[in-house]
């Protein structure tokens, strides 16, 4: 499969997604539980907006750990909605 291996570290145990678990979203061999029962998922995703995005679906629950040059464009994401709802 082409595209762009990503890593994403999800703290939910049972991740839903447009209302199906991931692992019949995705496959299980995109995932491996972690010890500290976080799941660390990877597949391949067609471009950096398809990734950007879609970790943002899951709020603070997954930290993206690769392709680490889009943890700034992350940054820059939420530092952006930070200014915009600081005084909410």
């Amino acid at each position: 499969m082409s595209g762009l291996l990503t890593i994403f570290c999800l703290q939910n145990k049972a991740p839903i997604y447009p209302g199906k678990p991931l692992d019949l979203e995705f496959g299980r061999d995109s995932f491996t539980k972690q010890p500290d029962g976080r799941l660390l998922f990877s597949f391949r995703f067609a471009d950096r907006d398809n990734i950007l995005s879609w970790i943002l679906t899951f709020g603070n629950g997954a930290e993206l750990l690769e392709p680490v040059e889009f943890r700034e464009e992350l940054y820059r994401i939420g530092k952006i909605m930070h200014e915009k709802y600081r005084d909410s």
